[in-house]
């Protein structure tokens, strides 16, 4: 259960990064566009890097790397 709230809190935060550097790049790169009209234009390419983050996260989280998911070890006591 932890994995899986894990990895949603980390695709949430990975794609709201991606709009928000996506728009700041956009409005820094061309001063004309509004942030609203960068939101829109990278709505086009959203959808593939939201589908990288989807496999990406899921790789992670079942090799155990994905950071605040991490299965802790059993202590061995003898």
């Amino acid at each position: 259960m932890k994995k899986t709230v894990v990895a949603l809190f980390w695709l949430a935060l990975v794609n709201a990064a991606f709009a928000w550097l996506y728009a700041e790049y956009s409005v820094r790169f061309n001063p004309k566009i509004t942030h609203d009209e960068a939101y829109r234009f990278g709505e086009t390419y959203g959808m593939a890097f939201f589908v990288i983050s989807i496999v990406v996260v899921t790789f992670l989280a079942a090799k155990n790397k994905l950071p605040g998911a991490r299965e802790r070890t059993p202590n061995h006591t003898a």
